[in-house]
C-alpha cells in the first residue's frame, strides 16, 4: 500500500515538474495580442519586454501606440510590413530590432518614442515615409540603407540628438522639414544623386545656421535647393543649373541675378514677396508654375530660349505693369498672369500655341493686348483671346456684367467662366457647344441666353452661387434644337426637362415627358412631377445642395401614386431619406369652397358666414387618400 502511494507521488511530481518547465505563461503573452490573418492589429498587455509572435507577418496602424510601458520589442523574422503608427508615441521604448524582412516602414511609425536611442533599419526598405521617426529625441545615429530612394516630410523632424547623417547614393529626394528642427545636427553628408530637396529640409539644424550665417546657399548637384536667409541683392554662384522647389521661400531678397547655364525655375522658385527685380539668362528653358507667384515685380525680361510659362507662373504679381511675350515661348499655362491687377500691356509672339485657361482675368486694366499677325493658333478682338478663325472662344476679360460672345463662335474652351462675376452672356446665333459646367462658379450669374440651333448643352451640375433665374433660347438659323418657356429650359418640343433654375416650389409642366440630370440646379423647397413624365434621371436632383438637417423642413418631391416620379423615389429611397428628401403621393387635387356671405358667425368651421372682424379659422378638410394644399 506505501509502495503504491509512493508511486503515485513519483508520478504527480513527474506532471508537476514538466509544468513548470514549461514557457511561463505562453497563453496569456499570446492573449495580450490581437491578431487576425498574420497582421497584428492591437497590443493589449504591460510588458516592458516585447517579443512579438512569429505568426504575424504584418504589425497594424497603431498596433502599439501610446504603449508607454514598453522598453523593448522583438520583432520576428516573419514580419513584412510595419504599418503607419505601428510604435507611435512608446514613450519608453529604448531599443528595437528590426529584421531584413522587413520592407516597409509605414508613415510615423516610430514617430514620438522619446526615449529610443538606436534602430537599425531593415536592408530592404526603399523609403522612409513621412513622420516615420519624428521626435524620437533620443535618437543618437542611424544608418540610412542603400536601396532607399526618397526620405519622406518629416520623417526625421525634432530627433533633437541626431548628430550626424549620411545620405546614401540612392537616395533622389528629401522631403518638407525632412531633418527640421535637429539642433545638434552639424554633420550632414549629401547623395550625389540627389534631384529635390523640399523646403525646410534641414531648417534649424545645426549645420543650416552655420551656412546661413556664412551667406551659403544649399546647392547639391547643381540645383540650388535653399537659399536659406539670403537678403537683399543676391547673385546664385555659377554651376547652378536649375532652381529648385521653394528655394527661396526663406530668404528675404529684393532683387536675384540667374549665372548663364540656369535652364529650369522650379515649382515656386522665387515666389518671394520681396522679390522685386531678377536678371533671367539665356539658355533658360522652363519658367515653372508659380515661380514668380506673389513677388513684387513691376517687369520680367523673358529671354528668347524660354519655351514653357507654366500654371501661375505670375500670378498675384500686383505690381506687373507690362509682359513682352517673345518668340521661342511655345506654351503658357493657366492662370500664368491671373490677378496681376497693375497689369496693362502684354504681347503675344507667333510662336505660342498653346495658351491654357484664365491666362488673363478681370483684375488686370487691360489697355492692349497683341498677338503676332503670324501667330497661327490665336487672335484677339474686344477682350476675347478666340483661335485664328475666331470659331472657339479661349478667354475672357470682360468678367464682370452682361457679356456678348461675338457672333462667329461655335464653342468654348473647358473653365473659361470659372470664378467670374457676370450677370448675364449671350450666346450668339453661331454657337454650337456649350461645355459641361461652364458656368459651375459664376456666382452673380442671373441670366443665360442661347441659339435654338445650340447643338449641345452640356450639364450644368451648378450655376454658381445659385442666383440663376431664367434660361432664354431665341430663334436662330430656323433650326429649333432648344426651346424656352418662362425661363425654363427644354428640347425643341418641350418634352424634355433640361434645367428649371426657380428656387422654391417648383411645378413641372404636364407636357414634360423626361427629366435630365441636374434639371433643378437651384430648387430649394420642393418639386411637384405630373404623370406625363415616364423618365427622370438618376442624377435629376442636386441632393447635396439640396441636404437638410433633422431640425430643418425636408425637401418634398410630389407626384402620382404608381407614377414614374415614385418609382424613382423607391429606387433612390435611401439615399434621399439621408439627405432629408421626402415623397409625398396624390391622386389629385380637390377643392373645398368656403363662401363667406351670409350664414352664421362660425368662424370655428362655416359653411357659410358673415363676420365683420377679427381671424376666420378654416379647418384643414380631410379626404381619405388625398392631400391638401
Amino acid at each position: 500500500m506505501k509502495l503504491k502511494r509512493l508511486f503515485y507521488h513519483v508520478i504527480l511530481l513527474s506532471i508537476l515538474s514538466f509544468v513548470l518547465l514549461l514557457p511561463v505563461g505562453i497563453s496569456a503573452k499570446n492573449e495580450d495580442f490581437v491578431i487576425k490573418n498574420g497582421t497584428l492589429k492591437k497590443y493589449q498587455g504591460n510588458s516592458k519586454n516585447v517579443v512579438i509572435p512569429d505568426t504575424v507577418t504584418s504589425i497594424g496602424v497603431n498596433a502599439f501606440y501610446g504603449k508607454s510601458k514598453i522598453v523593448s520589442i522583438s520583432i520576428p523574422k516573419s514580419v513584412k510590413t510595419i504599418d503607419n503608427g505601428a510604435f507611435a508615441n512608446c514613450s519608453s521604448l529604448i531599443k528595437i530590432t528590426i529584421p531584413d524582412s522587413v520592407i516597409r516602414l509605414g508613415g510615423g511609425a516610430f514617430s514620438g518614442c522619446k526615449s529610443l536611442e538606436q534602430i537599425k533599419l531593415p536592408v530592404s526598405i526603399v523609403e522612409i515615409n513621412s513622420h516615420t521617426f519624428a521626435e524620437c529625441g533620443s535618437l543618437k545615429d542611424i544608418t540610412i540603407p542603400g536601396k532607399v530612394a526618397s526620405i519622406g516630410d518629416y520623417a526625421f523632424q525634432s530627433c533633437t540628438a541626431l548628430k550626424k547623417i549620411k545620405i546614401p547614393n540612392s537616395v533622389t529626394s528629401i522631403g518638407s522639414y525632412a531633418f527640421s528642427n535637429c539642433d545638434k545636427l552639424a554633420d550632414i553628408a549629401l547623395s550625389q544623386k540627389l534631384k529635390e530637396i523640399k523646403e525646410g529640409a534641414f531648417y534649424k539644424t545645426a549645420w543650416y545656421k552655420v551656412q546661413s550665417k556664412k551667406g551659403a546657399m544649399l546647392i547639391c548637384n547643381g540645383i540650388l535647393f535653399d537659399a536659406m536667409k539670403s537678403k537683399g541683392k543676391v547673385t546664385v554662384p555659377k554651376g547652378v543649373t536649375e532652381i529648385g522647389y521653394r528655394a527661396f521661400a526663406n530668404s528675404s531678397v529684393t532683387e536675384v541675378i540667374l549665372p548663364k547655364g540656369v535652364k529650369k525655375l522650379g515649382r515656386e522658385a522665387l515666389s518671394v514677396r520681396t522679390l522685386s527685380k531678377v536678371t533671367l539668362p539665356d539658355g533658360l528653358i522652363e519658367i515653372g508654375d508659380s515661380a514668380f507667384s506673389q513677388t513684387k515685380l513691376e517687369s520680367i525680361k523673358i529671354p528668347e530660349s524660354v519655351t514653357l510659362i507654366d500654371f501661375h507662373a505670375f500670378s498675384h504679381c500686383s505690381s506687373l505693369k507690362s509682359v513682352t511675350i517673345p518668340e521661342g515661348v511655345k506654351e503658357i499655362g493657366g492662370w500664368a498672369f491671373a490677378s496681376c491687377i497693375s497689369l496693362r500691356e502684354i504681347s503675344f509672339s507667333k510662336t505660342v500655341t498653346s495658351i491654357g485657361i484664365n491666362v488673363l482675368d478681370s483684375d488686370a486694366a487691360m489697355e492692349k493686348v497683341e498677338f503676332s499677325s503670324e501667330n497661327p493658333v490665336y487672335t484677339y478682338e474686344n477682350g476675347f483671346l478666340l483661335s485664328k478663325d475666331k470659331k472657339v472662344l479661349l478667354n475672357c476679360l470682360n468678367t464682370a456684367g452682361d457679356i456678348k460672345v461675338p457672333e462667329g463662335v461655335e464653342d468654348t474652351a473647358e473653365g473659361i467662366f470659372d470664378y467670374m462675376e457676370i450677370s448675364s452672356i449671350t450666346f450668339p446665333s453661331t454657337m454650337k457647344y456649350i461645355k459641361n459646367n461652364l458656368f459651375e462658379d459664376c456666382s452673380r450669374l442671373t441670366y443665360i441666353k442661347i441659339p435654338s440651333s445650340l447643338l449641345s448643352y452640356g450639364k450644368q451640375i451648378r450655376y454658381g452661387g445659385r442666383s440663376l433665374t431664367g434660361i432664354e433660347v431665341y430663334t436662330a438659323n430656323n433650326i429649333t434644337n432648344y426651346s424656352s418657356a418662362d425661363g425654363v429650359l427644354y428640347n425643341a418640343d418641350k418634352t424634355i426637362l433640361i434645367c428649371e433654375p426657380s428656387m422654391d416650389n417648383v411645378t413641372v409642366a404636364d407636357y414634360v415627358t423626361t427629366i435630365s440630370d441636374y434639371a433643378f440646379p437651384n430648387a430649394k423647397a420642393s418639386v411637384t412631377i405630373p404623370q406625363t413624365v415616364t423618365f427622370i434621371s438618376d442624377e435629376a436632383f442636386d441632393i447635396y445642395s439640396i441636404a437638410r438637417t433633422e431640425n430643418e423642413t425636408p425637401f418634398y418631391i410630389y407626384g402620382y401614386t404608381g407614377s414614374a416620379v415614385e418609382e424613382y423615389w423607391k429606387k433612390h429611397k435611401d439615399l434621399f431619406m439621408a439627405y432629408g428628401i421626402q415623397f409625398l403621393a396624390y391622386d389629385g387635387i380637390y377643392t373645398i369652397s368656403y363662401n363667406l356671405d351670409g350664414g352664421t358667425n362660425n368662424t370655428a368651421n362655416p359653411t357659410a358666414c358673415t363676420h365683420n372682424s377679427g381671424e376666420i379659422v378654416l379647418k384643414e378638410p380631410t379626404k381619405e387618400g388625398y392631400l391638401h394644399l
